[in-house]
């Protein structure tokens, strides 16, 4: 795995991290979910499809928004994602995160993007703050190579 475990956490200190790949070493969790539909695989994380953009949504980006300026599409992006996250299969990850967090386990959540200003995991860190989940993006001290490529989640 990827991230340090952590030994004899306590539920008080559960909870959900979010953050790049690039961070994923110096992350303190227990499991780590890769919330992206492209891009390599994270060793030793399971894929979350439910946390991740619809392949319509990441194809308007790459279409549409790629080139511009974050300003002019995020407004349509945050709503559209927003509107995705309203699904069954996202209340599903919802409450299996839920367990393992009530269990004691801290979830990382990561993507490739560098930063989470104009990144879908900042809204599903508001997504799961509004179900009651402690969620903190993690920064890292210094880049960290994670011995995987940066890409980007809309490459």
């Amino acid at each position: 795995m990827g991230c340090f475990l952590m030994n004899g956490m306590n539920v008080s200190n559960a909870m959900v991290v979010t953050g790049s790949v690039s961070s994923i070493r110096s992350i303190d969790c227990d499991e780590i979910w890769q919330i992206t539909r492209g891009g390599p695989d994270v060793g030793g994380a399971a894929r979350v499809f439910a946390f991740a953009p619809s392949p319509a949504l990441f194809q308007e980006y790459r279409m549409n928004w790629k080139q511009k300026s974050p300003e002019e599409w995020w407004g349509s992006y945050e709503r559209q994602f927003n509107a995705e996250l309203q699904s069954l299969e996202a209340e599903i990850a919802v409450e299996k995160l839920r367990a393992l967090v009530e269990s004691g386990r801290t979830i990382a959540l990561v993507c490739f993007c560098k930063d989470s200003q104009y990144c879908h995991r900042s809204l599903v860190a508001e997504f799961l703050k509004d179900r009651g989940f402690i969620v903190e993006e993690h920064q890292s001290p210094r880049p960290i190579d994670s011995g995987i490529a940066q890409v980007t989640m809309f490459v």
